[in-house]
């Protein structure tokens, strides 16, 4: 009785690990295909497969399938269904769709502007290095939205967002990139000169952190 139970489920664990594994090679090709629509300009497949694999719990998926409904490529603009994969693929980690997901919250776009979560998501994205999310949570916190306006903090999280240029071509990643550049030698020029070597030594050592942090995860 024993050996017939351990063998029933090992048979089930088999079953689960195959059809895991199915949905995950599924979820792929889903998204490798979506990617491949967009290039080519024929978002309406690019949504079939992205939502596909968004279903099979893909997170790049997920988030490209909320941008295009976000700007209504491939069907008409669906905010509703935009917030709901930017929030799914946010509470996974991808970066890009709490950026997005914040981004919504902040404009209003989530059906109500709510600059706490906004903030919440940025700085979730922040933390984990995407320049982006760093410079909206810089613009954020210079203006008070959300927070008490700290032009010190909004600083430190400017100076962290222009450490190092985006590789690539992607015109909005430069654009920002640029837009962060000048917020941040605004910054520098208004603040006194106590206030901007505070913000350096933050970012300096927060960046530290980081690094020592990975290294420690590479190591372990």
């Amino acid at each position: 009785m024993f050996v017939k139970r351990s063998h029933t489920r090992y048979s089930a664990l088999v079953v689960l690990i195959l059809s895991a594994f199915a949905a995950g090679t599924a979820a792929r090709a889903g998204y490798k295909e979506g990617v491949e629509a967009v290039r080519r300009g024929d978002y309406q497949v690019a949504r079939r497969e992205y939502l596909a694999a968004a279903l099979d719990g893909h997170p790049l998926a997920q988030n490209n399938l909320g941008q295009l409904y976000l700007k209504g490529l491939g069907g008409p603009v669906d905010l509703e269904q935009a917030l709901h994969w930017f929030a799914i693929a946010a509470a996974s980690g991808q970066v890009n769709a709490q950026t997005s997901l914040a981004d919504m919250y902040e404009t209003g776009k989530s059906g109500s502007v709510d600059y706490s979560r906004a903030l919440y998501w940025y700085h979730r994205a922040a933390v984990s290095g995407f320049f982006i999310a760093q410079y909206s949570t810089a613009t954020m916190l210079e203006v008070g939205r959300g927070v008490n306006a700290d032009p010190v903090k909004a600083l430190v999280w400017d100076l962290l967002a222009t450490r190092s240029q985006p590789s690539g071509s992607n015109a909005y990643y430069l654009e920002e990139f640029t837009k962060a550049c000048q917020d941040r030698d605004e910054l520098i020029a208004r603040l006194d000169a106590k206030s901007v070597s505070t913000a350096k030594n933050l970012a300096d050592h927060w960046s530290g952190t980081q690094c020592r942090g990975a290294t420690r995860s590479t190591n372990s």
